[in-house]
């Protein structure tokens, strides 16, 4: 369901669902993927970034992830963030 909503780009409802999916299951890569993406499309970056922290709590930050993460930072004026990750998304 959060899959079809986010590829419908219903982006509200993709929240509302990881939401509840969340709230009876632990946190996975994919979940919180389609979570910082729609809060990125939906220009809300300091959620954005927070999920992407998650990630990297469950040791789950891929080079991919932390390109994504560098780009977010930027769109919020994380320098100082945005620099540290630029560091793991160059070593694609």
């Amino acid at each position: 369901d959060i899959e079809a909503a986010y590829t419908a780009k219903r982006f509200l409802s993709v929240i509302t669902l990881s939401n509840a999916w969340l709230a009876s299951n632990a946190p996975n890569l994919e979940v919180l993927r389609i979570r910082y993406r729609t809060y990125f499309i939906i220009a809300k970056y300091a959620e954005a970034l927070k999920e992407i922290e998650k990630i990297r709590s469950i040791w789950q930050l891929s080079s991919d992830v932390a390109c994504e993460w560098y780009v977010i930072a930027t769109y919020a004026k994380h320098t100082t963030l945005a620099d540290s990750y630029k560091i793991t998304c160059n070593k694609k």
